[in-house]
């Protein structure tokens, strides 16, 4: 399940489960139907409900929910979620029946070839990017975060002897890292640890050269404490008691 951006599965759901795209749906091309956005909303809203959907647990952090259940019942679950792993990319459709798209709507009406087409489009479509930035810790106001950065080539090979910069803006844009090196710490790997950072919406600035010659950059942002531990985790931590 980790590679599907989940953390469990259940039990399947009878009902009419309609197709909801959320925000980050609405602007995925998974999901695209329309010339706008609007467009979108209104063709999904018009598709067949599909018969039901499987229960899946909480989605784990990275992974991308592209659309929710909208039943009578008014429940709203995740029915398309999608993630980066690895070399590659994964999807879930938690929802049974999209047949139903292709025939319960007029025989010139392509969303079911559209969404699973675009589907394929983008599963089978390179993932990684030439600079990928990650982000550990955080949970808590004060936590300090460890900022790694993946350097790869166009052919995913790692890209040693490069130097990379990170900067750290706080949410009103004080700087609280300014272009501080990262130090290697593996093959096309390099990482940097922040200072304590206050709670709130952080931006993450990353500049990647070479020999001088730039390799490109990467902005990212990190909420900082939108976490509390002891509700996370509630397992005796001996460590911390000692």
């Amino acid at each position: 399940m980790d590679r599907l951006g989940l953390t469990d599965a259940g039990r399947d759901e009878d009902g009419a489960d309609r197709l909801a795209p959320t925000r980050a749906g609405l602007a995925h091309s998974m999901l695209r139907l329309g010339a706008t956005i609007e467009e979108t909303e209104d063709r999904w809203r018009a598709a067949p409900a599909l018969v039901g959907s499987v229960r899946i647990g909480p989605v784990r952090p990275g992974a991308a929910v592209l659309a929710l259940t909208a039943s009578e019942t008014g429940s709203a679950r995740p029915l398309v979620v999608v993630q980066r792993y690895g070399a590659g990319r994964s999807m879930i459709l938690a929802g049974r029946a999209t047949w139903r798209w292709r025939m319960q709507l007029p025989a010139d009406d392509r969303t079911y070839e559209r969404f699973w087409g675009q589907a394929a489009r983008w599963l089978t479509a390179g993932a990684v990017d030439s600079i990928a930035v990650t982000t550990r810790g955080g949970d808590a106001a004060g936590d300090s975060l460890r900022v790694d950065v993946s350097v790869r080539d166009d052919e995913f090979r790692s890209v040693d002897g490069a130097a990379a910069r990170v900067s750290v803006r706080g949410p009103a844009g004080e700087p609280r890292l300014e272009e501080a090196p990262a130090v290697a710490r593996g093959a096309g790997d390099y990482g940097v640890s922040t200072p304590p950072l206050s709670a709130g919406v952080h931006r993450i600035d990353v500049a990647v050269s070479r020999d001088g010659e730039a390799l490109g950059s990467r902005r990212d942002w990190v909420l900082v404490g939108g976490a509390d531990p002891e509700l996370e985790d509630p397992w005796l931590n001996a460590d911390l008691l000692r």
